[in-house]
């Protein structure tokens, strides 16, 4: 989850609120921030989950891709997964980033859903149509016996809206019921209006548990916001040994840090927990980042509720606190050490150095080492490096010295991470 710059309180527009992450090797995340953005330090928080036990255990859960969906022209976008699923109706899409080129308003434009469709489809939707959106899906699939998965997709056409929660990954066929909310947690995606309107109020939105019924959920936003082509797409993971605690609040306004007491979830081991957090705003305008926040926990009893400026107007956000703790090995009916999760410190992002031709110099400086070496577990890397390509002239068929403007995420990132050597070296190159 992002928060927008921390040291800014003037208004920002989309892409500079937009960022998105993913686990680039076992020990490493990466953080992309949008090109050409405020150069403001950005605040991410984040959660990695971790599955340690045995092939094939009630428990298991395991990532069948990660993917970085590029929508550059109209509403959507496909991606075919890495690995194919046993089962798609198992699976969760996971939006873990959102980044948008619209350098002026644009919150609508950083929206979106997931779901999968036939065997490995992963399918992405945006909200707004303006300049490109970039969506990053990590989606796993909960292979072990002890979980169950729902998903819920509708139309958000009102100030609140209940959906109906279905067992197929479309997310309206086939039934689901969580029996008990408090062993269910939610993972959503929401895709703005497509009519343009992008005020503060129309692009956020808190999606929760119903109240009284296990077969529905419920979103709302704010009273005032235009919901015109709006969607919810929720996916809802249940487990009988998790439990998850509920916090409502709507009276935080404020810019940094607020502390929310969550003693009552009754959390004993931090390594076993995990939070999710939903929020929407009110205002008509688009002085943005008003409406951008996150949250982490910070301890068995609190939670750190993080706001991007003053002049914030939530009509309401809901923290979901998740303790894994409970969940008991199925041979021996003890607390299990097959589930892990790392909450990683805060990340204080900033924007890389760029100029004119920064860019070719880069590509340039990277292809003068005498070796380029890219570990087995970065196929997306080794991926990108087969497609990366000049741009051609169409006409002569003659190869230009501008690099066409895709598969480059993961090679953007090595050429940021060496800026510091690619500026300072000779014009005439570096042998390394």
């Amino acid at each position: 989850m992002q928060m927008g710059p921390t040291n800014s309180t003037s208004n920002m527009e989309g892409d500079d609120l937009s960022g998105g992450m993913y686990l680039s090797a076992t020990d490493e995340i990466t953080v992309a921030r949008q090109s050409g953005s405020a150069t403001n330090p950005m605040r991410f928080d984040w959660e990695v989950w971790e599955y340690i036990g045995p092939s094939g255990g009630a428990n298991e859960f395991i990532v069948r891709s990660r993917d970085i969906v590029t929508i550059s022209s109209g509403a959507s976008n496909t991606a075919t997964l890495t690995n194919t699923p046993d089962d798609i109706d198992d699976c969760i899409p996971i939006i873990t980033g959102i980044r948008t080129s619209t350098a002026t308003d644009g919150g609508d434009d950083a929206t979106a859903i997931a779901w999968l469709s036939g065997s490995n489809t992963l399918n992405v939707e945006r909200g707004g149509t303006g300049g490109t959106t970039v969506v990053y899906v990590t989606t796993v699939e909960f292979t072990g016996s002890n979980w169950s998965v729902g998903h819920c997709r509708y139309s958000h056409n009102s100030t609140t809206v209940n959906g109906t929660l279905a067992s197929d990954a479309d997310g309206t066929t086939g039934s689901f019921d969580v029996s008990d909310w408090s062993t269910a947690c939610i993972f959503y995606g929401f895709s703005g209006p497509t009519n343009g309107q992008q005020a503060i109020e129309d692009t956020s939105v808190v999606v929760r548990n119903h109240s009284s019924s296990t077969t529905q959920m419920t979103s709302q936003i704010d009273a005032g916001a235009d919901t015109t082509g709006s969607e919810v797409f929720a996916h809802i993971l249940k487990h009988a040994d998790m439990n998850v605690t509920r916090y409502t609040d709507g009276s935080s306004t404020g810019a940094t840090s607020d502390s929310i007491d969550i003693t009552s979830a009754g959390l004993t081991n931090l390594e076993k927990a995990a939070v999710l957090y939903t929020s929407n705003s009110g205002g008509t305008g688009t002085a943005y980042g008003r409406g951008w926040r996150n949250a982490r926990l910070t301890s068995l009893t609190n939670v750190d509720y993080q706001a991007h400026r003053t002049g914030n107007n939530p009509t309401l956000h809901q923290l979901e606190v998740i303790d894994l703790s409970g969940i008991l090995d199925e041979e021996t009916g003890e607390p299990t050490g097959e589930m892990e999760l790392v909450a990683l410190p805060v990340l204080r992002v900033v924007a890389a150095p760029k100029w004119p031709g920064s860019i070719e110099d880069g590509v340039n400086h990277i292809r003068s080492y005498d070796e380029i070496v890219i570990h087995t577990r970065c196929p997306g890397i080794a991926q990108e490096a087969m497609l990366y390509r000049h741009k051609v002239d169409q006409r002569t068929g003659d190869v230009l010295p501008a690099i066409v403007d895709a598969h480059n995420h993961g090679w953007d990132a090595v050429r940021y991470s060496l800026a510091p050597r690619i500026k300072k070296r000779p014009r005439w190159g570096v042998r390394a």
